[in-house]
């Protein structure tokens, strides 16, 4: 349920939390930050279209978007998102931050470069 109210909301038991970042590749330092659900949701929907096409009258899909599940390391359902830039979010379902999951940005860069995190 996102509400725009809150960070973390419980749902059925469940604990959701929103993480996101701005730095993504431009900031080998960077970390995850609270984010309300409203915020999350606003950046996972502009993640979706191209940033090379915004004020064209047609709406493209992003082809550098990428989307993971986190089930194993953040619960069920959680996900990370990422832009294919500076963008980035996390929504854990344990209630957890995504560092305590193992999650930093750069461990997940480096997964997605199929290295060894």
């Amino acid at each position: 349920m996102l509400t725009g109210e809150h960070a973390v909301r419980a749902v059925c038991g469940i604990v959701l939390r929103f993480f996101l970042t701005r730095a993504w590749r431009d900031e080998p330092a960077c970390e995850w930050a609270d984010a309300t659900d409203i915020e999350f949701q606003l950046a996972y929907e502009e993640a979706l279209f191209d940033r090379d096409d915004r004020g064209a009258t047609v709406l493209r899909p992003n082809p550098r978007r990428v989307q993971l599940a986190l089930d194993a390391f953040a619960g069920p359902g959680s996900f990370f998102w990422c832009d294919g830039g500076d963008g980035a979010g996390v929504m854990t379902t344990n209630g957890k931050a995504p560092a305590d999951c193992g999650l930093t940005p750069a461990a997940v860069r480096t997964s997605l470069a199929g290295g060894v995190s």
